[in-house]
């Protein structure tokens, strides 16, 4: 491998030593500078990084010159005031809006309030659920229980002044069981 590496180096070398003697080698020694004499050089005049006066300076990255060339000029007169701008729409930064129309009333404390009827045979039984003072009836209902399969609610509904729920029941045909009705009444504090 060492021999092969010697002859490489060997053949090279006489290449190179004859192509320079040769015309052709002759002219590329001579005819190509290392550096031409005025490549920093416009029309005469020397080409500089940093200003310098004199020479020729390039433009920046962002493709104009550098502030310390062009300085800014003075400050210019004041101009004319401008006319006043529209006003800004309600409800930007903070800024209260236009007040709205009056909601639903609230409602608040829901409680359900139940009441039996007697527990007997009578054929007609009726309960009624009373809300607790200030408040009112937001809902209600009315339930059936034990008797013979011929006993029907008849009505169920809130009261005049929304304050109670009645609930009643009826037996469809004549029985000894006993049974009961129950009225449910779903009531709130209602905020006008």
């Amino acid at each position: 491998m060492g021999n092969r590496l010697s002859l490489a180096l060997s053949t090279a070398a006489l290449l190179v030593a004859l192509l320079g003697a040769t015309p052709l080698g002759e002219a590329a020694r001579t005819q190509i500078p290392a550096f031409a004499r005025n490549a920093d050089k416009v029309d005469g005049i020397h080409a500089a990084r940093k200003p310098k006066a004199g020479y020729l300076l390039a433009l920046g990255k962002s493709k104009k010159f550098p502030k310390s060339v062009v300085p800014a000029g003075p400050a210019g007169p004041q101009g004319p005031k401008g006319d006043k701008g529209d006003k800004g729409d309600k409800g930007d930064k903070g800024d209260k809006g236009d007040k709205g129309t009056q909601g639903a009333p609230g409602v608040s404390g829901l409680e359900l309030v139940t009441t039996v009827s007697a527990a007997n045979s009578f054929t007609i039984k009726d309960a009624q659920a009373v809300c607790p003072s200030g408040k009112k009836v937001v809902g209600g209902g009315g339930e059936i229980s034990g008797g013979p399969p011929s006993v029907a609610l008849r009505g169920s509904s809130p009261l005049p002044g929304l304050t109670s729920w009645s609930a009643t029941a009826v037996e469809t045909a004549a029985s000894a069981s006993t049974w009961t009705v129950r009225a449910y009444a779903i009531c709130a504090t209602v905020t006008p």
